[in-house]
């Protein structure tokens, strides 16, 4: 990952590549995860994956933990379908998805461009979303140990740790985009 991440050297910022490194020193610390816990890795890859997108906004979101197959029917701003289900449903909660979101003015059902978003937070009432779609799914894992005794292991246990995400990711995908 770092002969990946330097490639890209020259269009890293300071300030993005400062939080990247920092987001991974978090992750691999024996001090602040200790139990080599998925969950710290989270700051690296919210950062990795809200850069990808970021050209895309307001109408593409980074969305941890997002619950998928819930019924969405006509509600109000304060109410929530998170635990409706529909018969025999299946609940995936994947670490992130990217969604592409379409949006409209509530007064108008017109589309909103970017160019004239609303430019403060109680303006949120102001705008519906009508289509979302999930283009992206990721899902974490923990890192193979810190401390083994070669490359040759760290890659076995990598790979090992990689098959157990792609098998989870996959049933996801499968659930998601059929």
């Amino acid at each position: 990952m770092a002969a990946f991440l330097d490639s890209y050297g020259p269009t890293l910022t300071p300030s993005l590549l400062a939080r990247l490194i920092t987001a991974i020193a978090i992750g691999y610390s024996g001090r602040w995860n200790a139990r080599r816990l998925e969950n710290p890795f989270h700051a690296f890859w919210s950062t990795v994956f809200g850069e990808w997108i970021s050209d895309l906004h307001p109408h593409a979101l980074l969305i941890p933990q997002y619950q998928i197959d819930t019924i969405a029917p006509a509600l109000g701003p304060d109410d929530s379908a998170g635990t409706i289900t529909r018969d025999g449903a299946k609940e995936l909660i994947p670490d992130f998805v990217i969604a592409i979101v379409q949006l409209v003015s509530r007064a108008t059902n017109a589309p909103i461009p970017p160019t004239s978003f609303p430019l403060n937070f109680s303006s949120w009432r102001d705008v519906k979303v009508v289509k979302l779609f999930i283009p992206f799914l990721a899902e974490l894992k923990r890192p193979p140990p810190r401390s083994l005794e070669s490359q040759e292991m760290f890659l076995v246990k990598l790979h090992a740790f990689h098959s157990h995400a792609r098998e989870q990711l996959l049933a996801q995908a499968e659930h998601v985009f059929t």
